[in-house]
């Protein structure tokens, strides 16, 4: 952590994007650069989205969102929950 951070004070919370339309990503990465955070975890509740269908990963909106979090001086935390069994599945 100290190698994200220096001797800053860790400023930051969880950060839902799967939950927003990638429009509004950007907006939401420049009000955190404004309030100053510093870190943010990502992917606590995205699990569905990573893995859509069994076996087939989609980690492109991921990755934009760590860009622009990256590119706005945010340190990031991607911590995906994943189910011991997905919805559904027997």
């Amino acid at each position: 952590m100290s190698a994200l951070l220096g001797s800053s004070f860790a400023y930051g919370g969880d950060y839902n994007p799967e939950q927003w339309s990638a429009g509004v990503w950007r907006e939401d990465v420049s009000l955190m650069n404004r309030a100053g955070v510093n870190l943010v975890s990502v992917g606590i509740f995205s699990w569905a989205r990573i893995e859509p269908r069994d076996g087939e990963f989609d980690f492109a909106w991921l990755d934009e969102v760590l860009d622009l979090l990256h590119a706005g001086e945010s340190g990031s935390i991607w911590r995906p929950r994943p189910r011991r069994r997905r919805p559904g599945s027997p």
